[in-house]
């Protein structure tokens, strides 16, 4: 998920010199995100089911730092829905199977098989995914046996 962020203010004086933005995820503790940032937009991305608050605090050309905050000034879910089945996306890098689909796909889990006769057994995968952006992926070996692979709803 993309989140645009825009910070507009006034210093009567000496200007606003930068903003330091801050983050806090699923209502957790707040980090720095941007620091020192002239820039009035950003582009801030969040993970699927996830909740984002955001403060900023202005420094002016004075020296002087805009107090801490102790709630946001904006926030957002991020709430993203597949419609439809997920794709299942497959590579080879090197001597590795990369097998990738959306983080938003819901519950599935992912299955093989070395048969695709009608009665053929289906094992999930216990690889824990890692994430890639906005996708999901396990990587298994390369062997000499035929694999088949599908995402399965769960």
């Amino acid at each position: 998920m993309t989140a645009h962020f825009n910070c507009h203010s006034s210093d009567v004086g000496p200007g606003i010199a930068s903003y330091d933005i801050y983050v806090s995820s699923n209502s957790g503790p707040w980090a720095i995100w941007l620091a020192g940032t002239a820039e009035t937009c950003a582009t801030f991305n969040g993970l699927n089911g996830n909740t984002y608050g955001f403060y900023s605090r202005a420094h002016d050309n004075a020296g002087n730092i805009e107090p801490a905050h102790a709630t946001a000034d904006a926030t957002t879910l991020v709430a993203i829905t597949v419609i439809g089945a997920p794709v299942l996306t497959i590579t080879v890098a090197g001597n590795q199977v990369v097998l990738a689909w959306p983080t938003n796909a819901g519950n599935y889990v992912l299955q093989t098989t070395t048969n695709l006769a009608p009665q053929a057994t289906w094992t999930a995968l216990t690889n824990n995914p890692a994430i890639n952006g906005s996708s999901d992926f396990v990587t298994v070996p390369i062997t000499n046996t035929n694999q088949f692979f599908r995402l399965q709803s769960q």
